[in-house]
């Protein structure tokens, strides 16, 4: 037998390779997954937050729409100062199979999650040269990282799970592409094109992807050959257009003015950030849901942001250094620049200097770097590294290990509102936005003695934030001290003038006190701001009733349920509208539709009742009556037999 033939029957085979490494490949992708499921799983139990869910689904008109008319919409227009259309419809696709039953969100986002995690395995095996052990400690790390619980346990993140899905099954499509020579070349091509587009539909930060492209070219020792360059190209202005269009969305809201800070601040922030990205893959403590911009010192940034720019050097010039060397660490560190840049807060975009939710893409790059490293060592011969080997595998189980509990406990702290918001204030004890919306939800579980308090620290700590006042007039409005209501919304009124609620909070007060003509003007100028703020139109309709303007009533009550058609409470008051208006056919229908959406509200079993018995549907009437009293309604049945509406 030649030397030859015995070369072929027995393969060299890479140090990680075996027989089996099909079967291995997929025990070890299901392991990941269900390590990555026990430690999200407390997730799934958490509930609606305030912050943003509420802007997303809860209080999102549109969801309530049929579907076709949610697609139109969501691909015509901008949504809260995004345009994402395939996460929109996503979202109207869960609440049209669960309404607002929060786990059917929680689901979906983890088990985008597991599909991220399956798909960053398979990337990185292909990437890496089929290392298996490779891509499943890069596939566990970004699975059960802590820095990516925002991203997985938070409702209104489903553009991140969803984007990344894509994103990530383009990077892998385009891995076949690069090793396909002919057959399927141009579908390949065109499938990762799709892939982007799709990717870039469900959230902006897809923009990188053909810079994500490059740097794999680069890794892969591509020529970047005109050719290289040109394939790039329609990438390129898919990113530009879809740039553009959030530029547009978020130009008068999400991105502050340049002037707000120097070139130099703007270079700390940015440097700053990158460091604190990196620091926290090692060490993900003091985790928040908003790491605000840091408070001035004697009108200047804290020191620290001033150091970090030197920082950041030192790491480029040790990254260009190892490129004598080695294409992992340079590559690595690109792919995380490279997703990551746009949110290094240069533009100061949103409310926090850092978002744990910006790393869910970019810490691939540095996870691959650790993967191959502890790779290296573990199958090294080289005598001086050998002592290594079991120093690396103690410390990377002792990092697992590590985030999985830390992950698990941050899916606690996303259980609810005042969870989430108490753990902010306790990260930053001076942020007015956490003490808010803490607040908001006191409010809305009847808990304003602790609202008010919370209100109190916001315009405290901050108080040109108009919207602390508001809240804080709220409150006082809830126990009747229409005057301090009224000086909050004033002062609210004074700092920002272009917020609907503001004014039809006011109105509402005027209302009450009595001053007709300035309710009126204040609930024209809300719905001149907004035309679509659901809220005046029922509040309008209310003092309409009040002032038994009924005809106007009916028109603000048909309005709101128009934008927000499961209100049982204002179908009710359209109803007893109807009434007034002697239209006792048409509120027995109102009255029904709110039945149908709480049955067990007894008033609306009354008034049905009533226009029953006025148009001669006694029986009807009489049993209505009964199930009025069963739930609790007292009826006075001699009233209503007085009137001649029940036997």
């Amino acid at each position: 037998m030649s030397k030859k033939q015995i070369q072929k029957q027995n393969p060299r085979k890479s140090p990680d390779s075996n027989s089996s490494v099909g079967i291995n490949k997929w025990l070890l992708i299901g392991g990941i997954l269900f390590i990555t499921f026990l430690c999200y799983s407390s997730s799934l139990d958490n509930a609606f937050t305030n912050w943003d869910d509420d802007h997303y689904v809860t209080d999102n008109p549109q969801l309530h729409k049929p579907i076709a008319d949610c697609i139109n919409y969501f691909f015509s227009n901008y949504y809260f100062n995004n345009y994402h259309p395939l996460t929109m419809i996503v979202y109207t696709m869960e609440y049209h199979l669960s309404e607002l039953n929060p786990t059917i969100y929680h689901w979906m986002n983890l088990l985008l999650h597991l599909l991220n995690t399956a798909l960053v395995f398979y990337f990185i095996f292909m990437l890496s040269g089929k290392k298996t052990n490779v891509a499943a400690i890069v596939a566990l790390l970004f699975g059960i990282h802590p820095m990516h619980v925002e991203s997985v346990a938070w409702v209104a993140e489903l553009k991140d799970v969803l984007y990344t899905s894509f994103f990530l099954s383009g990077l892998i499509v385009y891995l076949y592409y690069l090793n396909e020579k002919k057959n399927i070349k141009m579908q390949l091509f065109l499938f990762t094109f799709t892939l982007f587009i799709l990717s870039g539909l469900s959230k902006v930060a897809a923009i990188t992807f053909p810079f994500a492209l490059l740097t794999i070219d680069f890794y892969t020792r591509r020529k970047f050959t005109s050719k290289v360059w040109m394939e790039k190209i329609p990438f390129f202005i898919v990113s530009i257009i879809f740039g553009y269009l959030t530029f547009k969305a978020q130009e008068h809201n999400a991105i502050a003015p340049f002037e707000q800070y120097s070139i130099i601040e703007r270079f700390a922030l940015s440097s700053y950030a990158m460091i604190d990205y990196i620091v926290r893959l090692f060490l993900p403590f003091n985790l928040s849901a908003l790491h605000p911009y840091p408070h001035n010192i004697n009108g200047h940034l804290p020191t620290i942001y001033f150091i970090t720019p030197f920082m950041a050097l030192i790491i480029f010039g040790l990254v260009f250094y190892s490129l004598k060397s080695t294409r992992l660490i340079a590559f690595g560190f690109l792919f995380f620049i490279g997703n990551i840049f746009l949110v290094l807060q240069f533009l100061s975009v949103g409310l926090a200097i850092t978002s744990e939710r910006y790393s869910y893409v970019p810490y691939i790059g540095l996870f691959f770097i650790i993967a191959m490293g502890f790779n290296n060592i573990y199958h090294t011969k080289n005598l001086k590294l050998i002592p290594y080997k079991s120093l690396s595998s103690i410390l990377l189980i002792v990092f697992l290990l590590m985030f999985s509990y830390l992950t698990y406990a941050r899916c606690e702290v996303w259980k609810n509102n005042e969870v989430m918001w108490t753990d902010v204030i306790e990260k930053y004890p001076n942020d007015h936005l956490a003490y808010d919306n803490r607040g908001v939800y006191y409010r809305s579980i009847k808990r304003n003695d602790l609202a008010l308090l919370d209100y109190n620290k916001v315009v405290q700590i901050n108080p040109k934030y108009a919207l602390g006042f508001n809240n804080r007039g709220n409150i006082y409005f809830d126990s009747n001290q229409d005057d301090l209501a009224l000086a909050d919304y004033n002062q609210s009124l004074k700092l920002d003038s272009t917020t609907a609620n503001i004014f039809t909070n006011r109105a509402l007060i005027y209302a009450r006190k009595k001053e007709y003509d300035k309710a009126e003007k204040d609930f024209e100028k809300a719905l001149k701001i907004n035309p679509e703020y659901k809220e005046a139109y029922m509040n309008r309709g209310i003092y309409w009733d009040m002032v038994n303007q009924n005809d106007k009533a009916y028109a603000d009550f048909t309005k709101y349920l128009s934008i927000k058609p499961k209100d049982d409470g204002i179908y009710n008051s359209r109803g007893v509208t109807l009434q007034k208006l002697s239209k006792f056919k048409e509120s027995i229908d109102d009255f029904t539709k709110a039945i149908e959406l709480n049955p067990n509200v007894s008033a609306y079993w009354y008034n049905r009742c009533l226009s029953e018995g006025k148009l001669g549907e006694k029986d009807k009437a009489e049993k209505d009556a009964m199930q009025a009293q069963k739930l609790g309604f007292k009826v006075d049945f001699n009233f209503l037999k007085s009137y001649g509406i029940v036997n």
